[in-house]
Protein backbone atom coordinates (compact mmCIF):
# COMPACT_ATOMS: atom_id res chain seq x y z
CA UNK A 1 0.00 0.00 0.00
CA UNK A 2 2.78 2.36 0.95
CA UNK A 3 4.41 1.60 -2.24
CA UNK A 4 1.38 2.06 -4.56
CA UNK A 5 0.61 5.46 -2.66
CA UNK A 6 4.10 6.65 -3.64
CA UNK A 7 3.45 5.47 -7.60
CA UNK A 8 0.75 7.39 -7.54
CA UNK A 9 2.30 10.75 -5.40
CA UNK A 10 5.23 9.98 -8.88
CA UNK A 11 2.46 9.70 -11.52
CA UNK A 12 0.71 12.87 -10.01
CA UNK A 13 2.24 15.07 -7.55
CA UNK A 14 0.29 17.88 -7.90
CA UNK A 15 -2.83 15.62 -6.02
CA UNK A 16 -3.28 15.50 -2.76
CA UNK A 17 -5.33 12.18 -2.40
CA UNK A 18 -1.82 10.46 -3.34
CA UNK A 19 -0.85 11.66 -0.06
CA UNK A 20 -3.80 10.86 2.00
CA UNK A 21 -3.63 7.28 0.41
CA UNK A 22 -0.08 7.36 1.76
CA UNK A 23 -0.93 8.53 5.24
CA UNK A 24 -3.46 5.98 5.59
CA UNK A 25 -1.47 3.58 4.81
CA UNK A 26 1.35 4.38 7.53
CA UNK A 27 -1.37 4.81 9.98
CA UNK A 28 -2.17 1.22 9.28
CA UNK A 29 1.38 0.35 9.67
CA UNK A 30 1.30 1.78 13.10
CA UNK A 31 3.49 4.83 12.12
CA UNK A 32 1.89 7.26 13.28
CA UNK A 33 4.39 10.18 12.45
CA UNK A 34 4.96 9.61 8.82
CA UNK A 35 0.77 9.45 8.36
CA UNK A 36 0.35 12.69 10.38
CA UNK A 37 3.56 14.04 7.55
CA UNK A 38 1.38 12.92 4.68
CA UNK A 39 -1.49 14.06 5.34
CA UNK A 40 0.05 17.43 6.28
CA UNK A 41 1.59 17.09 2.71
CA UNK A 42 -2.14 16.59 1.25
CA UNK A 43 -3.27 19.64 3.02
CA UNK A 44 -0.40 21.76 1.41
CA UNK A 45 -1.96 20.00 -1.42
CA UNK A 46 -5.59 20.93 -1.58
CA UNK A 47 -6.16 23.79 1.86
CA UNK A 48 -9.78 22.58 2.19
CA UNK A 49 -9.11 18.76 1.56
CA UNK A 50 -11.48 17.72 4.99
CA UNK A 51 -10.47 14.27 4.94
CA UNK A 52 -6.77 15.06 5.32
CA UNK A 53 -7.98 17.28 7.65
CA UNK A 54 -10.28 14.69 9.94
CA UNK A 55 -7.33 12.20 9.43
CA UNK A 56 -5.00 14.23 11.09
CA UNK A 57 -7.34 15.22 14.18
CA UNK A 58 -8.01 11.10 14.95
CA UNK A 59 -4.18 10.87 14.03
CA UNK A 60 -3.03 13.47 16.80
CA UNK A 61 -5.50 12.02 19.05
CA UNK A 62 -3.85 8.45 18.64
CA UNK A 63 -0.72 10.49 19.59
CA UNK A 64 -1.79 12.17 22.72
CA UNK A 65 -1.65 15.45 20.91
CA UNK A 66 -4.75 16.33 22.15
CA UNK A 67 -5.15 19.88 21.20
CA UNK A 68 -3.37 19.48 17.74
CA UNK A 69 -6.04 17.29 17.46
CA UNK A 70 -8.76 19.46 18.14
CA UNK A 71 -7.08 22.27 16.36
CA UNK A 72 -7.42 19.65 13.08
CA UNK A 73 -11.07 18.68 13.53
CA UNK A 74 -12.51 22.50 13.77
CA UNK A 75 -10.58 22.98 10.85
CA UNK A 76 -12.08 19.98 9.07
CA UNK A 77 -15.39 20.96 10.79
CA UNK A 78 -14.73 24.78 8.79
CA UNK A 79 -14.18 23.30 5.50
CA UNK A 80 -17.11 20.67 5.71
CA UNK A 81 -19.89 21.84 9.05
CA UNK A 82 -22.08 19.11 8.07
CA UNK A 83 -19.43 16.50 8.25
CA UNK A 84 -20.76 13.60 10.45
CA UNK A 85 -17.03 11.96 10.68
CA UNK A 86 -15.11 14.72 11.51
CA UNK A 87 -17.84 15.49 14.60
CA UNK A 88 -17.32 12.36 15.95
CA UNK A 89 -13.58 12.44 15.48
CA UNK A 90 -13.92 15.67 17.37
CA UNK A 91 -16.29 13.67 19.84
CA UNK A 92 -13.52 11.17 20.01
CA UNK A 93 -11.12 14.14 20.77
CA UNK A 94 -12.89 15.50 23.32
CA UNK A 95 -13.37 11.73 25.72
CA UNK A 96 -9.72 12.08 25.37
CA UNK A 97 -9.48 15.22 27.05
CA UNK A 98 -11.95 13.78 29.58
CA UNK A 99 -14.69 16.91 28.38
CA UNK A 100 -17.14 14.24 28.27
CA UNK A 101 -20.23 17.18 28.16
CA UNK A 102 -19.11 18.72 25.21
CA UNK A 103 -17.93 15.58 23.82
CA UNK A 104 -21.53 14.01 23.83
CA UNK A 105 -22.94 17.20 22.18
CA UNK A 106 -20.51 16.75 18.97
CA UNK A 107 -21.39 12.82 19.57
CA UNK A 108 -25.17 13.37 19.30
CA UNK A 109 -24.84 15.71 16.14
CA UNK A 110 -23.17 13.15 14.76
CA UNK A 111 -25.87 10.67 15.44
CA UNK A 112 -28.49 12.32 14.60
CA UNK A 113 -27.47 12.69 10.76
CA UNK A 114 -26.39 8.91 10.75
CA UNK A 115 -27.79 6.86 13.49
CA UNK A 116 -26.82 3.77 11.73
CA UNK A 117 -23.08 5.33 11.41
CA UNK A 118 -20.82 1.85 12.90
CA UNK A 119 -18.45 4.91 13.59
CA UNK A 120 -21.00 6.97 15.49
CA UNK A 121 -22.46 3.85 17.66
CA UNK A 122 -18.47 2.74 18.03
CA UNK A 123 -17.85 6.37 19.57
CA UNK A 124 -20.75 5.89 22.17
CA UNK A 125 -19.37 2.94 23.57
CA UNK A 126 -16.22 4.52 23.91
CA UNK A 127 -17.83 7.32 25.71
CA UNK A 128 -19.38 4.99 28.18
CA UNK A 129 -16.06 3.09 28.39
CA UNK A 130 -13.67 5.49 29.17
CA UNK A 131 -16.00 6.86 31.64
CA UNK A 132 -15.90 3.64 33.04
CA UNK A 133 -19.47 2.93 32.36
CA UNK A 134 -19.10 -0.55 31.41
CA UNK A 135 -22.45 -1.65 31.74
CA UNK A 136 -24.09 0.99 29.64
CA UNK A 137 -21.34 0.03 26.75
CA UNK A 138 -22.80 -3.35 27.47
CA UNK A 139 -26.29 -2.03 27.40
CA UNK A 140 -25.84 0.20 24.12
CA UNK A 141 -24.55 -2.87 22.00
CA UNK A 142 -27.18 -5.18 23.16
CA UNK A 143 -29.89 -2.35 22.29
CA UNK A 144 -28.32 -2.16 18.54
CA UNK A 145 -30.07 -4.24 15.91
CA UNK A 146 -28.51 -7.46 14.73
CA UNK A 147 -27.44 -6.34 11.35
CA UNK A 148 -25.01 -3.88 13.89
CA UNK A 149 -24.27 -6.51 16.27
CA UNK A 150 -22.82 -8.21 13.95
CA UNK A 151 -20.18 -5.96 12.99
CA UNK A 152 -16.52 -7.06 13.44
CA UNK A 153 -15.59 -3.19 14.82
CA UNK A 154 -18.75 -2.93 17.42
CA UNK A 155 -17.95 -6.36 18.36
CA UNK A 156 -14.23 -6.62 19.28
CA UNK A 157 -15.57 -3.24 21.25
CA UNK A 158 -18.05 -5.20 23.03
CA UNK A 159 -15.30 -7.56 23.90
CA UNK A 160 -13.23 -4.48 25.18
CA UNK A 161 -15.93 -3.91 27.02
CA UNK A 162 -16.61 -7.41 28.96
CA UNK A 163 -13.26 -7.82 29.56
CA UNK A 164 -13.87 -5.06 32.05
CA UNK A 165 -16.37 -6.74 33.36
CA UNK A 166 -15.04 -10.12 33.93
CA UNK A 167 -17.61 -11.61 31.64
CA UNK A 168 -14.52 -14.50 30.66
CA UNK A 169 -16.97 -17.03 29.86
CA UNK A 170 -19.01 -14.50 27.36
CA UNK A 171 -16.09 -13.14 25.72
CA UNK A 172 -14.91 -17.24 24.82
CA UNK A 173 -18.53 -18.05 23.48
CA UNK A 174 -18.21 -14.77 20.99
CA UNK A 175 -15.15 -15.36 19.86
CA UNK A 176 -15.64 -18.89 18.98
CA UNK A 177 -18.88 -17.94 17.22
CA UNK A 178 -17.26 -15.76 15.13
CA UNK A 179 -14.17 -17.86 14.62
CA UNK A 180 -12.54 -15.25 12.15
CA UNK A 181 -15.15 -12.97 11.42
CA UNK A 182 -13.50 -10.45 13.31
CA UNK A 183 -11.46 -7.12 11.24
CA UNK A 184 -8.81 -7.42 13.62
CA UNK A 185 -7.67 -10.59 14.80
CA UNK A 186 -4.97 -9.73 17.01
CA UNK A 187 -6.44 -7.57 19.06
CA UNK A 188 -9.43 -9.99 19.91
CA UNK A 189 -6.51 -12.71 20.42
CA UNK A 190 -4.97 -10.61 23.22
CA UNK A 191 -8.32 -10.08 24.82
CA UNK A 192 -8.76 -13.83 24.78
CA UNK A 193 -5.28 -14.40 25.97
CA UNK A 194 -5.56 -12.32 28.97
CA UNK A 195 -8.85 -13.68 29.93
CA UNK A 196 -8.26 -16.69 29.53
CA UNK A 197 -8.03 -19.23 32.39
CA UNK A 198 -5.68 -21.43 32.81
CA UNK A 199 -2.33 -18.99 31.93
CA UNK A 200 -1.42 -20.09 28.16
CA UNK A 201 2.50 -19.56 28.14
CA UNK A 202 3.05 -20.18 24.84
CA UNK A 203 0.28 -18.09 22.96
CA UNK A 204 1.44 -15.34 25.45
CA UNK A 205 4.93 -15.32 24.31
CA UNK A 206 3.38 -15.66 20.52
CA UNK A 207 1.72 -12.70 20.76
CA UNK A 208 4.71 -10.71 22.70
CA UNK A 209 6.95 -11.44 19.46
CA UNK A 210 4.27 -10.18 17.30
CA UNK A 211 3.76 -6.89 18.75
CA UNK A 212 7.75 -6.82 19.73
CA UNK A 213 8.58 -7.03 15.97
CA UNK A 214 5.73 -4.14 15.47
CA UNK A 215 7.79 -2.08 17.92
CA UNK A 216 11.05 -2.66 16.80
CA UNK A 217 9.91 -2.06 12.65
CA UNK A 218 9.19 1.64 14.18
CA UNK A 219 5.60 1.28 15.69
CA UNK A 220 5.09 4.35 17.49
CA UNK A 221 1.21 3.35 18.63
CA UNK A 222 0.90 3.41 22.25
CA UNK A 223 -1.91 0.42 22.20
CA UNK A 224 1.11 -1.69 21.33
CA UNK A 225 3.17 -0.96 23.95
CA UNK A 226 -0.10 -0.92 26.46
CA UNK A 227 -0.53 -4.81 24.50
CA UNK A 228 2.98 -5.89 25.46
CA UNK A 229 2.04 -4.39 29.26
CA UNK A 230 -1.17 -6.52 29.52
CA UNK A 231 1.05 -9.70 28.48
CA UNK A 232 3.57 -9.13 30.63
CA UNK A 233 1.14 -8.54 33.68
CA UNK A 234 -0.85 -11.78 32.61
CA UNK A 235 2.73 -13.47 32.80
CA UNK A 236 3.68 -12.12 35.79
CA UNK A 237 6.59 -10.36 34.52
CA UNK A 238 6.11 -6.77 36.78
CA UNK A 239 9.28 -4.95 35.12
CA UNK A 240 8.70 -5.90 31.42
CA UNK A 241 4.98 -4.46 32.16
CA UNK A 242 6.18 -1.34 33.73
CA UNK A 243 8.31 -0.33 30.97
CA UNK A 244 5.43 -1.01 28.55
CA UNK A 245 3.20 1.01 30.43
CA UNK A 246 5.65 4.01 30.23
CA UNK A 247 6.20 4.02 26.82
CA UNK A 248 2.48 3.81 26.29
CA UNK A 249 1.95 7.08 28.37
CA UNK A 250 4.83 8.87 26.52
CA UNK A 251 3.88 7.13 23.42
CA UNK A 252 -0.36 9.05 23.97
CA UNK A 253 -2.12 6.73 26.55
CA UNK A 254 -3.91 9.19 28.59
CA UNK A 255 -7.08 7.29 29.94
CA UNK A 256 -6.59 6.62 33.79
CA UNK A 257 -10.12 5.10 34.21
CA UNK A 258 -8.96 2.18 31.54
CA UNK A 259 -6.03 1.21 32.87
CA UNK A 260 -6.34 1.62 36.68
CA UNK A 261 -9.57 -0.49 36.16
CA UNK A 262 -8.58 -3.20 33.93
CA UNK A 263 -8.14 -6.49 35.79
CA UNK A 264 -5.16 -7.68 34.14
CA UNK A 265 -3.48 -5.04 36.02
CA UNK A 266 -5.47 -5.83 39.61
CA UNK A 267 -1.88 -6.14 41.57
CA UNK A 268 0.07 -3.90 39.80
CA UNK A 269 -2.32 -0.92 41.22
CA UNK A 270 -1.30 -1.95 44.61
CA UNK A 271 1.57 -0.90 44.34
CA UNK A 272 2.82 2.69 44.48
CA UNK A 273 4.83 2.48 41.13
CA UNK A 274 1.77 1.73 39.12
CA UNK A 275 0.11 4.90 41.30
CA UNK A 276 3.22 7.38 39.90
CA UNK A 277 2.27 6.04 36.17
CA UNK A 278 -1.55 7.57 36.99
CA UNK A 279 -0.64 10.57 38.42
CA UNK A 280 1.64 10.84 35.16
CA UNK A 281 -1.13 10.48 33.32
CA UNK A 282 -3.11 13.44 35.14
CA UNK A 283 -0.06 15.41 34.47
CA UNK A 284 0.01 14.95 30.79
CA UNK A 285 -3.89 15.29 30.69
CA UNK A 286 -3.97 18.55 32.58
CA UNK A 287 -1.32 19.94 30.96
CA UNK A 288 -3.26 19.19 27.27
CA UNK A 289 -6.68 20.68 28.79
CA UNK A 290 -4.50 23.78 29.75
CA UNK A 291 -3.57 23.86 25.97
CA UNK A 292 -6.78 23.64 24.69
CA UNK A 293 -8.30 26.53 26.88
CA UNK A 294 -5.68 29.02 25.64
Amino acid sequence: AIDNAYRAITLAPELAHGYKSLGLAYYNKGWLAKAAKANLRAIQKQSDFNEAMSNLGYIYREMGLLNESLKWTDKALKADKHNSGSMLHKAQSLIALADFDQAKYWLDRGLKLQPDSILANLVVMKWHNLQGDFNQAQAHFLALSNRLKATPLLQEEYLTTLSYLNEDNTIARIIQSQDKGFANRLNVKLIQTITAEPLDIQQIETLKAIYQKQLAMGSDQAHVSLALAMLSAKQGDTEASYLNLGRAIHQGWLSKVLLHRHPVFTELAKEARFQLLLVEIETQLAYQQGLNRE
